[in-house]
């Protein structure tokens, strides 16, 4: 039996073994990114963490076109460091030497001008190498501000993965400021040679040149450099430099201008003065800069993608575009220029032309793994992960082997904070690939930097915590969980960290204001005493009514017995007799302690009735909410500030469901003060001093003395309670009968109805009195709410756009609304306020701001482009066109002139006026008509939903008579996906009833569509599909009415892309039927017509191409043909076949705003022995789009 078991386990262990070696050579043998022998290379912006910024910086200059800034004055809590930590994996021992790419560090030595920080550097949490000016060399530069330097001081390093620290030492001397820029990072090992072909563009070209190797000087002896010798360029070019690593761009630009003088012809000023023209706010100046610059270098696509990206930022969108289209013209098929050209055209509202191009570059990139990468980088770059995550998973099935796009993948998922998406990739690489020391390095180094940036968040959680208060280290915080990609836990935490300075706020108004909030209290507890023995009083009078009149009985009856004498009492009788006496007894005690709790009672009416004079006639509550009023209106009634109660409890109720208490705490005293609490909160975590707020809030909302008092957290709860006790006392042993109880009884009784009325309007009095201190006390927390708002200004704003960047764009809007409600001239705050509200479709609410901002400062952020953009995207809309249409039966002449415009995104109104001529051929019938209308379209719910209504009228006239009559619409339409539904109905006069003598007739139309349109891939010939349903029902106001069906159906063919051509294909079929025939007028003609179950089915091609002539002005060209049966009287007895034959022709010229329109059509059907009915139309019109645009001053 162990034998059998041995071999089965054997068995099963070999099956095991071979299973898993299968499935290990089933796996991809990994094709790596190449290595370059002897290099390490990094970029600074992908630091695992980083309390430099929340994110990094987009320069189209830097390596990897983004670089990581530090620029701040701000000083960290307990001798903290500015650092950043990367983890790096070298693949051997020895010694490397390190550089990076950014600016130079301030020196040592104290008397040397210092412009930028020293930092230093530790491998492995080992000892730090301080980096000052003095150990470094300068190699090359590569951007104005960005240089190779190179750490003189080897580092020893063994093979395997490393955490380096940079840590800034000291702020630069010359202002006192942290400032450091840091763009790329690489190790090299001594011995080796780079080969150029591994270089990225910005590597150092010489690593042994040190022709810039010269610290810098002071400005007075840059001065000094330049007056001796002008021509020399070099004083110049440091000198700018040094202005622009302060931020004075206005000196360095001048001093550049100075340059240019000496050496017109350098291409580097004139790409340094475009960027230091583009940082001063230069616009237009570093536009013509960049734009002579590539009339010179034209294939230098990272300039052209860096001026047309700035353009695009500042929402200059048709510059950005034609720069894109230029630099495209120079350098065909850039990948970073077309993916940002589209990105663009999304921007600008051109949606489907940017989704078009993005789908042409995927199309194009092809079999070559460089392109796949370099699209999903760029992507990534700019800000669309997403995009670069559908990239990179296409890429991945297309090249499998191919690790790089798994590796790039991780990384982007691990940046954004998308840490399960990552670890599911990580897993991937591990089942995908073939195990090997190289791949295993890759992914320990991934798990590396996991923990690193795992345990520095843990880091500065368990600061915060110890150290709450600590404002500037939160910062920190919230700024490592961005650069972690963990936006909503950032976002929360700077809630949690404005709901902390409001209840610190709230706190230390409650604190100063507290002996009026003990007023307060003693008012709510001397109401309560008040109402309490008012009740007690009233009860009491009954109770002490009844003993009295138990007494007397009593009383009666012993008198009674004391007449008789006791000697002739039978037992029986002496014994009742000692009942009675017992009797009297207790009616005497019930009777006594009644009238010692009713003269107690009265006894504390009086008392707190005297305290109640003596409260209101000493309170200086008017005069103190007069002055707390006066001081409120000074400070916030300039601003027109007012308390946002919906925006302050929802930012609290959003932080009480993070789990601040303190929140609620907050809320439930300021809903206090404002006169009601709905719900009262759960404060049992912040021991006695929630369960002191909650008796609080309960007494001021509800005065009733307590039964059980909170813990002694109020200083003066103890003097309450023996104020309480005072007001209440009664119930003290009785002194025994005297004779004058019951006279005092008879007293009472007459007098508690009036001590009990007496302690109740006492009690009201109270009541106003604790209300006013209410008033007060409120008022005097508006004044802290005020100066709250004020001094949240930057950190509201500043949440403003982290909610963009999460995105929350309401709450980006309630925040930044806040900001503008403080400071109603912030320029930053409202044209970030316009961005959100564009963003959010509320276009009107958008230029309304960019306009304000445009009008204290024409320059600022472009504001004048987006306004204008918007104008022109919902301009005032003219149109007007004549038509003259002839048939067979009559002729008719119609002229309409329409004049719409958006109001907002909720509103729209047209008007239209017009006139209309129309008669028969065979005899004297017809009419002149003049009409006018008005349409009003609301979008209630979307901009998905429209309802219309529209009212108008007309004067009209023919030869037997003249009328004015009114016409009526209302309408509906939803668009939902591919779909257009819409409902109308109609009330107005039939057109063909005014032609004769005959009764004018009304007609109400009700109308039904339902239409859809299917896009296909560009890619294909088949662009779209289409189709359109129709219902009409006429009700004649003579009794006939008419029914209309129809159903079309069309497909488009792309032809040609120059000039763009479509072949359209569409079947349409008509069925029209009356419920009678048409009454016949005086002639012997119908008057209108009705048809009589006509029914039609037309078959069109038509074909369409639009032909550019340069600039913005484009013809479009459309020819038409129909062709189909027409049967009257279908599927009856009767029934009579037709064909009709259509053809139309249209030309359009649009330039710019303006469009003009020609169009001819003509229609006839051969009707067997009779003369064919034929119809033509010609018609011409005008259209223009009118921006209500900002000119520049």
């Amino acid at each position: 039996m162990v034998k059998h078991s041995v071999k089965a386990w054997t068995l099963i262990g070999l099956v095991s073994l071979a299973s898993s070696l299968s499935a290990q050579q089933n796996r991809l043998e990994p094709i790596f990114p190449p290595a370059t022998p002897g290099l390490v290379y990094w970029e600074a912006e992908n630091a695992v963490v980083t309390n430099f910024a929340r994110q990094a910086i987009l320069d189209y200059s830097a390596s990897g076109q983004r670089e990581l800034q530090l620029n701040t004055a701000t000083v960290l809590p307990d001798q903290e460091k500015y650092f950043a930590d990367y983890v790096v994996r070298v693949p051997e021992s020895g010694q490397w030497t390190f550089w990076w790419g950014g600016t130079p560090p301030g020196p040592q030595d104290e008397l040397a001008p210092s412009y930028a920080s020293p930092f230093s550097i530790s491998v492995d949490g080992g000892p730090a190498l301080p980096i000052y000016r003095e150990g470094i060399n300068v190699v090359s530069s590569y951007s104005p501000l960005l240089f190779w330097n190179r750490v003189k001081e080897p580092l020893k390093l063994t093979a395997g993965i490393h955490k380096i620290r940079l840590e800034v030492l000291a702020k630069r001397r010359y202002d006192g400021r942290y400032f450091l820029y840091l763009d790329a990072f690489f190790l090299h090992r001594q011995g080796y040679q780079v080969p150029p072909e591994t270089q990225s563009s910005v590597f150092p070209k010489d690593m042994n040149d040190r022709s810039l190797d010269t610290p810098y000087l002071s400005i007075s002896d840059y001065q000094y450099q330049i007056h001796q010798n002008p021509q020399l360029l070099a004083p110049y070019w440091e000198l700018a430099q040094v202005y622009t690593l302060l931020t004075d761009y206005g000196d360095a630009l001048k001093i550049l201008a100075a340059a240019r003088l000496q050496a017109p012809d350098n291409p580097d000023l004139l790409l340094w003065m475009a960027k230091d023209n583009l940082w001063a706010g230069e616009v237009d100046d570093a536009l013509r800069y960049y734009q002579i610059y590539l009339q010179r270098f034209p294939k230098s696509v990272q300039i052209w993608a860096e001026v047309a990206k700035e353009m695009a930022w500042l929402g200059r969108y048709q510059e950005a575009l034609s720069l894109y289209d230029q630099g495209l013209a120079a350098n065909p098929g850039n990948l970073n220029l077309q993916i940002n050209k589209a990105l663009t055209l999304l921007w600008a509202g051109q949606g489907d032309q940017g989704q078009n191009l993005m789908d042409q570059v995927q199309q194009h990139l092809g079999e070559k793994r460089s392109s796949w990468l370099s699209a999903a980088q760029i992507y990534n770059v700019n800000g669309y992960p997403d995009h670069a995550e559908t990239i990179l998973h296409q890429a991945i099935s297309r090249f499998p082997r191919d690790v790089q796009f798994r590796l790039t993948l991780l990384e982007i998922l691990t940046s954004n904070g998308q840490t399960a998406d990552a670890e599911r990739v990580r897993q991937e690489i591990l089942a995908e690939y073939q195990p090997s020391e190289r791949l295993k390095g890759i992914l320990n180094a991934f798990e590396e930097e996991q923990g690193v940036r795992h345990a520095a968040l843990e880091d500065d959680r368990a600061k915060l915590e110890q150290n709450p208060d600590n404002l500037v280290l939160r910062h920190t915080y919230i700024d490592a969980l961005f650069w972690n990609g963990k936006k909503a836990e950032a976002v929360r935490q700077y809630e949690a960290l404005l709901v902390d300075r409001l209840y610190r706020k709230v706190k230390e108004e409650k604190n100063a204001s507290a002996d009026i909030y003990r007023q307060w209290d003693e008012a709510a507890l001397l109401t309560a005493a008040l109402e309490k023995t008012s009740t007690a009083l009233t009860d009491s009078s009954p109770k002490l009514s009844l003993a009295y009149a138990q007494w007397q009985q009593a009383e009666s009856s012993v008198q009674t017995w004391a007449k008789l004498d006791p000697k002739k009492l039978t037992p029986a009788q002496k014994q009742l007799s000692q009942a009675d006496g017992q009797k009297l007894q207790q009616a005497q005690s019930a009777l006594a302690l009644a009238v010692q709790t009713a003269q107690e009672l009265s006894q504390n009416t009086e008392r707190m009735s005297a305290q109640v004079v003596s409260v209101l006639s000493s309170s200086l509550i008017s005069q103190e909410q007069q002055k707390a009023e006066s001081d409120f209106t000074k400070l916030a009634g300039p601003l027109h500030w007012h308390f946002d109660r919906d925006g302050t409890f929802q930012d609290l109720d959003t932080a009480s469901a993070s789990g601040l208490v303190l929140a609620d705490e907050v809320k439930l005293l300021l809903e206090s003060l404002m006169g009601g609490v709905k719900t009262f909160p759960n404060l049992s975590s912040l021991g006695d001093e929630g369960q002191s707020v909650i008796f609080e809030t309960k007494l001021w909302q509800n005065p009733t003395l307590p039964s059980q008092w909170p813990p002694a957290y109020l200083a003066y709860l103890p003097l309450l309670q023996e104020k309480v006790k005072e007001w209440t006392s009664v119930g003290h042993p009785a002194e025994g009968w005297a004779s004058s109880i019951p006279a005092s009884a008879l007293l009472l009784l007459k007098t508690l109805p009036t001590q009990a009325t007496l302690a109740h309007e006492s009690a009201q009095k109270m009541g106003k009195q604790a209300s006013q201190l209410r008033q007060l006390l409120w008022t005097k927390m508006k004044i802290q709410l005020f100066a709250y708002d004020q001094e949240t200004v930057q950190e509201r704003y500043q949440l403003g756009e982290y909610l963009i960047d999460l995105p929350d764009l309401p709450g980006a809007l309630r925040q930044l609304g806040r900001v503008t409600q403080l400071d109603p001239w912030n320029h930053s705050a409202l044209f970030r306020l316009g961005n959100v509200a564009e963003m959010l479709g509320d276009w009107s609410r958008a230029m309304s701001l960019y306009r304000k901002v445009y009008e204290t400062d024409p320059k600022y952020a472009n504001a004048q482009n987006l306004f204008n953009r918007l104008a022109r995207a919902h301009p005032w809309k003219l149109s007007a066109h004549d038509q003259d249409f002839l048939d067979s039966l009559r002729y008719q002449r119609t002229t309409d002139l329409n004049v719409e415009k958006d109001f907002s995104p909720w509103f729209s109104g047209l008007a239209d006026y017009g006139t209309m001529s129309a008669g028969l051929h065979d005899h004297h019938g017809g009419y002149e008509q003049t009409h006018a209308g008005l349409t009003l379209a609301f979008h209630p719910f979307s901009p998905q939903l429209t309802l219309s209504a529209k009212a108008g009228g007309a004067y009209w006239s023919n030869v037997w008579r003249q009328s004015v009559t009114s016409d009526a619409k209302l309408a509906s339409q939803l668009t939902w996906s591919v779909w257009n539904l819409g409902a109308s109905y109609d009330w107005s006069v039939l057109p063909d009833s005014q032609l004769d003598e005959g009764p004018t007739l009304q007609t109400g139309t009700a109308e039904g569509t339902a239409s859809f349109y299917l896009p296909l891939p560009n890619s294909g010939t088949v662009r779209s599909f289409a189709g359109r349903s129709y219902g009409e029902f006429q009700n004649l106001s003579d009794g006939n009415s008419i029914l209309t069906a129809s159903q079309e159906l069309s497909t488009l063919f792309h032809v040609a892309d120059a000039p763009w051509t479509s072949f359209v294909l569409i079947g349409s079929a008509v069925w029209q039927s009356s419920a009678h025939p048409a009454p016949i007028n005086a002639e012997g003609d119908s008057r209108y017509y009705a048809p009589a179950a006509d029914f039609t089915v037309k078959f069109s091609p038509e074909v369409v191409s639009w032909i550019g002539l340069g600039g913005k002005t484009v013809l479009g060209l459309t020819a038409r043909g129909a062709w189909g049966p027409y049967w009257q009287n279908f599927s009856l007895a009767t029934q009579e076949q037709y064909w009709v034959n259509e053809v139309e022709f249209r030309a359009e010229l649009d330039w710019g705003e303006w469009s003009a329109w020609a169009d001819l059509y003509y229609s006839t059907t051969p009707i067997a022995n009779q003369s064919s009915y034929w119809s033509s139309q010609a018609t011409i019109g005008i259209k223009a789009a009118l921006p209500d645009s900002l000119v520049s001053r």
